[in-house]
């Protein structure tokens, strides 16, 4: 299963849990504005059966292991407090600083934010930072 797939089903999941809320109208938003799926041939050419790969070498899980629905959390929170997407934070560090950083000073308290979303960011800086 690729990476895309395992963080569309998360985010998926994440969308129902979340129904109602602003967070979830924007991951139900991220979701409708992802990579479009192929149609026609396209699609019945991808359901064809494939070879199976190589087998790779299962890498050893990190001693702290986040799942993959706190990592979706943690990107969507940054993102919601940010102009960086969620799929950008995910995949790059660089952009994840960017994220975080903007965040930090939309949500300080020392800047008028409220404490607990600042709490909020700080846990997802928190989550991010172990991947």
């Amino acid at each position: 299963m690729s990476f895309e797939r395992i963080i569309h089903d998360a985010l998926t999941a994440i969308a129902r849990e979340m129904r109602g809320t602003p967070e979830g109208q924007a991951i139900r938003h991220l979701l409708n504005t992802s990579r479009a799926r192929p149609k026609g041939k396209a699609a019945a050419r991808d359901q064809r059966p494939q070879p199976d790969p190589a087998p790779q070498p299962v890498p050893e899980a990190p001693v702290s292991s986040v799942t993959t629905i706190q990592l979706a959390r943690a990107a969507l929170v940054l993102a919601s407090f940010s102009t960086v997407d969620a799929e950008a934070i995910l995949d790059n560090d660089d952009a994840r600083r960017k994220a975080f950083r903007e965040a930090v000073k939309r949500t300080h308290p020392d800047r008028g934010g409220e404490a607990a979303t600042f709490q909020r960011v700080m846990w997802a800086k928190e989550v991010l930072s172990i991947v």
